[in-house]
This record gives C-alpha cells, sequence and structure tokens, in this order.
C-alpha cells in the first residue's frame, strides 16, 4: 500500500545490509533503505518516496526537497 507514496523519515544509521544506504523510521514505525547521498546526518527528516516493500523494510528514493534536522521539526 505505501509503494508510490513519499513519507518523511527520520535517519537512524548507516544500513545493516549496503553502505551505501541509510536506514531510518516512517512516522508509522516502517523501518526505510535509502541511499546515502540523499542524507546529511544522522537525526535528520527527509522525504522519501517509496519504491519497493520487502517483508521486514521498505526501499526508496530521497526527494529533493532538503533535510531538516529532526530537532526541529514540529
Amino acid at each position: 500500500r505505501l509503494v508510490g507514496r513519499t513519507l518523511e523519515v527520520v535517519v537512524e544509521s548507516p544500513s545493516k545490509r549496503d553502505a551505501d544506504q541509510f536506514a531510518g523510521r516512517t512516522t508509522c514505525n516502517r523501518v526505510v533503505n535509502f541511499p546515502a547521498a540523499a542524507v546529511t546526518s544522522i537525526g535528520d527528516v527527509v522525504s522519501v518516496e517509496i519504491v519497493d516493500a520487502g517483508p521486514n523494510s521498505l526501499k526508496g528514493r530521497a526527494q529533493p526537497t532538503g533535510a531538516k534536522s529532526a530537532s526541529h521539526a514540529n
């Protein structure tokens, strides 16, 4: 149901399986993996378009809207 949607994701850490990816969580607590180049740092909130869904996580593509710090998000 989430494929094709764009969700806000809080960046948590580098991906466990791919060093070129970051992992984060949506507001509905789903894990999303997406390319690391799109992220400035851990704790940022980024808009991620969901492109695939697996049994334990989602795969996404960060949108070029820019990242914002989670401490400044309302």
